[in-house]
């Protein structure tokens, strides 16, 4: 019986300090390269064109990246709601809440709503063709969907994963604003509405597009109006900048994103 709570001790000690999360998180993404992806890519890709090797190459990268800095913010969120952490236990609950709404409609219409240029996007990917119809990034995301679990369906219901967090946070940061329930009670109402729940089902990059812009937004009035809590700027810096580019470059029309550069430095 001792042995649990030392065990559990243990865990903490390698989440508790950045340095030692961040060794961590390298060591879970090297053992998934090593272990899983070979599954994940003999099941859902075929092997490129020689003139695609690089592109494949690049995407391996560039999702070695993406995945260590997933794991590193997931182990981070999760200590702070083992910590009881206000922030991050409503973020949490109200997270959870939503996700708990997505997955019954996502059911109800399994596999998503699958029209037409998500079919052709899909090919590309799977043969590493770097196909620019939705923007590279779709590309990159479809990837990434299939290099974590190697099934189309993974797709949508990643999105849905996405919005959960989204909405989450809107409602978690709204209580900064607002404290009647009555205003959550709303932002709830509004994404359960046929046409977001439809949207959330829709394989393309209008989906991700759209939430990463709430977040912004959310975010952006946050720090103009002095009521944003920033542990460390230079992560917040690098996060609001990630954001504003895949904005302005994953849809030509979102290009006015590149103008709120400088309202991360005027907010603060």
């Amino acid at each position: 019986m001792p042995k649990k709570p030392q065990a559990r001790a243990s865990i903490l000690n390698v989440v508790r300090l950045p340095k030692k999360r961040f060794f961590a998180s390298v060591v879970l993404t090297c053992l998934y390269y090593l272990v899983v992806m070979p599954i994940n890519e003999r099941t859902a890709f075929t092997p490129p064109a020689p003139e695609n090797i690089m592109f494949m190459v690049l995407l391996k990268v560039g999702f070695f990246a993406f995945l260590l800095l997933a794991i590193y913010g997931a182990l981070s969120f999760f200590y702070g709601v083992y910590k009881r952490d206000y922030v991050y236990v409503r973020w949490l609950q109200y997270s959870l809440l939503y996700l708990a709404v997505a997955t019954v409609f996502f059911i109800l219409l399994y596999p998503g709503h699958w029209v037409w240029d998500e079919f052709n996007i899909l090919y590309a990917v799977q043969h590493y063709v770097p196909d620019a119809w939705q923007n590279i990034y779709t590309n990159i995301y479809y990837t990434f969907c299939l290099y974590l679990i190697p099934t189309g369906v993974s797709i949508v219901a990643f999105q849905g994963i996405i919005a959960s967090i989204v909405v989450g946070y809107l409602l978690m940061r709204s209580e900064t604003l607002t404290k009647k329930p009555i205003w959550r009670i709303v932002l709830f109402a509004v994404f359960v509405l046929p046409p977001i729940i439809i949207n959330n089902l829709y394989p393309l990059r209008l989906t991700v597009y759209s939430y990463i812009e709430v977040a912004f937004l959310v975010r952006l009035l946050l720090l103009l109006l002095n009521k944003e809590v920033i542990n460390d700027k230079v992560s917040y810096l690098l996060q609001m900048t990630c954001m504003i580019v895949l904005l302005a470059f994953w849809r030509t029309e979102g290009i006015y994103y590149l103008l709120m550069v400088p309202l991360i430095k005027i907010g603060r």
